[in-house]
C-alpha cells in the first residue's frame, strides 16, 4: 500500500507468486546507481542485487480499479541501501536499477509518479503446483536485461 499523503491511499495491491533471485556484487558496480543521501548496505561484509518477479492482483489507483489494469506482472533488479535519518539512526531502503511493467499505461504512470526507471516488456509466466514442488517459469525474462 502506497499512500500520496495522510489520508489518501494512491496504489493498494496484493503481491502473489513472488519469485526472487539474489546474487552477491562488486560494490564497486552499484556506486554510480547509488541515490543521493544514501550508501550501499551490505549483509555479512558482502553486497547484494536482487532479481524480483511477482503480480500485482487486486489493484486499486486512488482505490478504483482499473479495467485490463488490475492484475499485472512486476520485474524488478533492486539492490540494498540505507540511510541516515538522524546521528547514528539508520534506515534500510531499496533502489532500483531497472523496472518492467506489461502494459504502458503503467510504465507511464510508474515514471511519473515515481521517477524510477520503469520500462514496458511483453510478459508472461507460467506457474504449477503439485503436492510436494513449486514450478514457475517465463520466456521473457532472459531478455529484459540486453
Amino acid at each position: 500500500m502506497i499512500t500520496y499523503n495522510q489520508n489518501r491511499i494512491f496504489l493498494k495491491a496484493n503481491w502473489l507468486r513472488l519469485a526472487s533471485a539474489n546474487y552477491a556484487i562488486d560494490p564497486s558496480i552499484l556506486k554510480k546507481h547509488t541515490p543521493k543521501g544514501t550508501i550501499l548496505e551490505s549483509y555479512n561484509g558482502k553486497y547484494f542485487v536482487s532479481l524480483v518477479a511477482f503480480r500485482y492482483c487486486e489493484t486499486r489507483l486512488l482505490n478504483i480499479r482499473i479495467p485490463y489494469h488490475h492484475i499485472f506482472e512486476e520485474i524488478n533488479l533492486r539492490f540494498y541501501v540505507k540511510r541516515e535519518i538522524t546521528p547514528k539512526n539508520w534506515r534500510s531502503e531499496v533502489a532500483f536499477t531497472k523496472l518492467f511493467f506489461p502494459k504502458t499505461a503503467l510504465t507511464l504512470v510508474a515514471k511519473h509518479m515515481y521517477k524510477e526507471n520503469y520500462e514496458t516488456k511483453n510478459m508472461r509466466h507460467k506457474w504449477s503446483e503439485t503436492e510436494n514442488a513449486l514450478f514457475t517459469s517465463s520466456s521473457e525474462y532472459s531478455s529484459l536485461f540486453s
